[in-house]
């Protein structure tokens, strides 16, 4: 091979070589992608398809418009739509509530859903709500979406203002949206196969002891739709608690706050201690036992004026009772005289109650006034109660309770007075030892009477 040749040879080769380490390096300086990246598709209930009265309607930014005939049909979405997962998938969907106006007079309202799918959102048929109505507000709960709106009496003028507060079930079947039958929710609660009066009677105060015996399960539902967490919790304790503990619950204005139950200040009354000692472990056992419930708070029990031996108790500067006396001992019939300020009154009386040491309410009626009672200033009243004492009770406390009368029903106008008493039975007549006083006149007179006082001489 000649030197021309060699050359030759040698540029090529050093064109190959320098090709080669051109691609090594290039190869080399370069990581491969394990996961090609994926496009990310929005969910976007704004920019969706719905089918509103059998047509296709395509919102873009929640709002579509289209001629036909001659008549523009303006389709917008009314609100922000509602978050929620709608068909167990662990995926936020959302429920919209549509308008159609279509020139006229009226304006049509729909909900539709969208659903949450790889491809974005996927919008369902549209239901109709009414022509004209006034939108509230949409839920979503338990999977199904609830539809709050006012719309007119059946009969009523379109011209007449809504005023008929209507809730609108829907739930999803399949892709297709429907109305649907609202459902109540179960709960269950934990009662005690033993009787209360074996750990709470007076003499024996076993409270723990008593809860460690709630341990049996019950269900029951609730008695609205789609309940509140505060309506679950005093459907519970109904269900749970007996007696005057019941009695008590129900009538209080429980609260529930990030977990936490308030329960506020209970009106103190002979027994309330013993009641207390099987209600508290009833209560809680159960309400600490609903999902979401981590803490129970019992505001004190409240505490009535205090019992003096001075003839009048005086409450707030608002009732005052001249008998019968505190700890004093009552039979049957009682007398409740006093004066309460007109405010105190509704219809010229308001209720009484006298309960047994257990809280049991023995005897109950109104007291009532002859006075005009439309007046801020004290007015006279007088009651009377009937009863019976059982025989053997465990205790003869008991406790006379004056409510200001309160048609409102508001906590805030609530109030009572509650007087210590001795529950006593009837005092049986008393033998009166056979003597004689005599007379200025000559004749003789005994004793008598329930203290065996001699008969007045004539």
């Amino acid at each position: 091979m000649n030197t021309k040749n060699k050359i030759i040879l040698t540029l090529v080769i050093l064109v190959v070589l320098s090709f080669s380490a051109y691609l090594v390096l290039n190869f080399l300086g370069k990581t491969p992608s394990k996961n090609p990246p994926i496009s990310t598709i929005t969910f976007d209930p704004q920019n969706a398809t719905y089918v509103i009265e059998n047509v296709a309607v395509t919102l873009i930014n929640g709002k579509a418009e289209s001629n036909n005939q001659n008549t523009k049909t303006t389709t917008k979405i009314f609100g922000d739509p509602t978050i929620g997962d709608l068909n167990g998938d662990a995926k936020n969907d959302a429920a919209i509530m549509i308008t159609q106006d279509m020139g006229g007079s009226g304006t049509f309202y729909y909900v539709a859903a969208a659903i949450n799918t790889n491809s974005g959102a996927r919008g369902t048929n549209a239901v109709f709500l009414g022509d004209r109505i006034a939108p509230q507000n949409i839920e979503i709960k338990n999977s199904q979406i609830i539809a709050n709106y006012a719309d007119r009496n059946p009969g009523q003028a379109m011209s007449t203002e809504p005023s008929l507060a209507v809730s609108t079930y829907l739930s999803l079947d399949g892709l297709v949206l429907k109305k649907s039958v609202a459902s109540t929710q179960l709960v269950t609660y934990l009662i005690s196969k033993e009787a209360t009066t074996k750990y709470c009677n007076g003499a024996d105060m076993n409270s723990a002891g008593y809860q460690k015996t709630i341990t049996e399960e019950k269900s029951t539902s609730t008695s609205e739709i789609n309940p509140t967490k505060v309506r679950i919790i005093k459907t519970v304790l109904n269900a749970a608690t007996t007696g005057m503990c019941k009695s008590v619950m129900n009538q209080l204005d429980i609260t529930e706050n990030n977990g936490t139950v308030t329960i506020p200040p209970i009106d103190a009354w002979a027994g309330v201690s013993i009641v207390m000692c099987s209600c508290k472990p009833q209560v809680e056992t159960n309400l600490l036992q609903i999902p979401g419930i981590t803490k129970v708070i019992w505001s004190s029990i409240a505490t009535s004026s205090n019992a003096t031996s001075t003839s009048t108790l005086t409450k707030s500067d608002q009732i005052k009772v001249e008998s019968p006396l505190p700890n004093q001992v009552v039979t049957s019939p009682l007398t409740i005289k006093g004066q309460a300020r007109g405010t105190w009154f509704f219809e010229a009386s308001f209720p009484v109650v006298l309960v047994d040491w257990d809280g049991k309410i023995i005897a109950q009626g109104t007291a009532s006034t002859k006075s005009n009672w439309m007046t801020s200033k004290f007015v006279p009243f007088v009651a009377t109660l009937s009863f019976k004492v059982a025989q053997n009770v465990y205790s003869s406390k008991g406790a006379l309770i004056l409510r200001k009368d309160n048609p409102s029903g508001l906590a805030t106008n609530k109030d009572s007075l509650e007087i210590p008493v001795i529950i006593g039975t009837t005092a049986p007549v008393k033998a009166c030892t056979q003597e004689a006083k005599l007379c200025s006149d000559g004749s003789y007179v005994g004793r008598t009477g329930p203290n065996c006082e001699f008969t007045p001489c004539p």
